[in-house]
């Protein structure tokens, strides 16, 4: 991607907003959000995870009671009064938080590093990750308000392990094929953790279905690619977690069938590697106001997990992004799981659904025969739902390549529910400021399995 990113989904962490009684008046809404720390080399330190209000009417006090406990596939060492062996976190209780009619107010609770790696496996023997609960209960709130409401009571915390040496994975990626010209597709390399030692690993591209570049080849889809990676080590100020593997996509106007080829890694230094092939899936596309690239291509997921993918659009040479009008981002089996539009105008990100009686697009396969809700801005406290999938804005972002590039990039944080359990295509589609639109391509593809019983 163009952004490099890491991506990784951790176990659960729940934090549940009870509700307390109050004169029914103005109504206030919690919205809890996501957290994840690295757990340290010593001593204590704190992780916030932030909980957002709206409703309340000027500045306000809440006093809560926060209770945190080990739960999981992957527990956390039973939290104490003070840092020590066998101590993972400290819990809190009856902390006092001012916010204002809108605001963000942040929880912190002490985490215990070490320099030890943990011995406690977990998921298989694959993560030393650990994970708790912490249930927030409101014990005071303002005269003025009613009953609190809980927005979002699920969060997703975890304490991650970071001694030893880091875990690399690489990702796989889906990218349009250019027609006529050449394109970068971007692989990106990420750590499990930060390291203070600088990382190297060798890659090396493969052929699968699609062929690279060579002296006999008539005809060919991509250059080879080899070297060594390096990511610079981490340093109190500055987290290096990524590095990208770029690889030149060769178009042509053949019509052909989708085609792999793979990015290997081997010899790592100061690392392990926990995934050490990438796919690259070339899809043979027809589209006429640029190209995409998406990842991951392929994912498998439980139901009531997430997956965040990010879809990068690149418009024709002698344009920028912001000629673009639309981008229609659709997940569907038998049915359509999640349908989203984001609007270059207003960077708005809205909910569509197929009008009543119509067809998901019209006969040539644009994507006009919709109907799409306001939505709303990446990074507010917004939830675009249905029975099968959600995403929430405050984990979706966009990023437009400066007022000269070619190139915006869409983060979307997809939570798979239980209904949603099957086979899914994921799809994209462009309109421009042009007049021009590009329908539904097949961009990746997700299996959501029925999650695993916890013993």
């Amino acid at each position: 991607m163009k952004a490099p990113r890491a991506f990784a989904r951790f176990a659960q962490m729940f934090l549940l907003l009870s509700a307390a009684s109050g004169a029914a008046n103005a109504t206030i809404t919690f919205t809890a959000q996501d957290a994840r720390v690295f757990e340290g080399s010593g001593g204590a330190h704190q992780v916030t995870f932030n909980v957002t209000t709206s409703g309340t009417s000027g500045s306000s006090s809440f006093r809560l009671n926060v209770f945190a406990q080990a739960t999981g596939l992957r527990p956390a060492a039973v939290g104490g009064t003070s840092c020590g062996p066998g101590v993972d976190f400290i819990t809190v209780t009856n902390q006092q938080f001012t916010v204002g009619s809108t605001g963000t107010f942040a929880i912190p609770i002490t985490i215990c590093g070490n320099t030890t790696v943990d011995s406690r496996l977990f998921s298989g023997g694959v993560s030393t990750d650990r994970d708790f609960v912490a249930t927030l209960t409101p014990i005071e709130v303002p005269a003025n308000s009613g009953l609190p409401v809980c927005a979002r009571c699920t969060s997703f915390i975890t304490i991650v392990d970071d001694d030893g040496p880091p875990a690399m994975s690489i990702n796989s990626i889906s990218v349009s094929e250019p027609i006529g010209v050449s394109k970068t597709a971007t692989f990106t390399v990420s750590l499990h953790h930060p390291s203070s030692q600088e990382i190297r690993v060798n890659f090396a591209t493969r052929d699968g279905t699609a062929r690279g570049r060579c002296v006999t080849c008539a005809t060919f889809d991509y250059i080879p690619n080899a070297g060594t990676l390096v990511i610079p080590a981490s340093t109190a100020s500055v987290t290096n977690l990524t590095g990208t593997i770029g690889v030149t996509i060769v178009g042509d106007t053949f019509t052909e069938p989708d085609e792999q080829f793979f990015v290997d890694l081997s010899a790592p230094v100061n690392a392990t590697i926990a995934v050490a092939r990438g796919v690259g899936t070339i899809r043979d596309t027809s589209l006429s106001i640029g190209g995409f690239e998406v990842s991951p291509a392929e994912a498998t997921v439980q139901a009531g997990e997430a997956v965040p993918y990010y879809l990068d659009w690149t418009v024709p040479e002698g344009q920028v992004w912001r000629n673009l009008r639309t981008i229609d981002f659709r997940i569907r089996g038998g049915n359509t799981a999640l349908w989203v539009r984001w609007e270059e105008a207003t960077n708005l990100i809205s909910l569509c659904q197929k009008r009543k009686g119509g067809k998901d697009e019209d006969e040539d396969g644009l994507p006009r025969n919709v109907d799409c809700t306001d939505g709303g801005l990446p990074g507010s406290t917004g939830i675009l739902a249905t029975d099968l999938a959600r995403i929430r804005l405050a984990e979706s972002s966009v990023v437009g390549s400066g007022p000269t590039g070619r190139d915006v990039t869409l983060g979307l944080l997809v939570e798979f529910l239980g209904k949603a359990e099957g086979h899914h295509k994921v799809e994209v589609a462009a309109s421009d400021d042009f007049g021009r639109v590009d329908g539904f391509e097949l961009a990746a593809e997700v299996d959501v399995v029925k999650p695993k019983a916890q013993h």
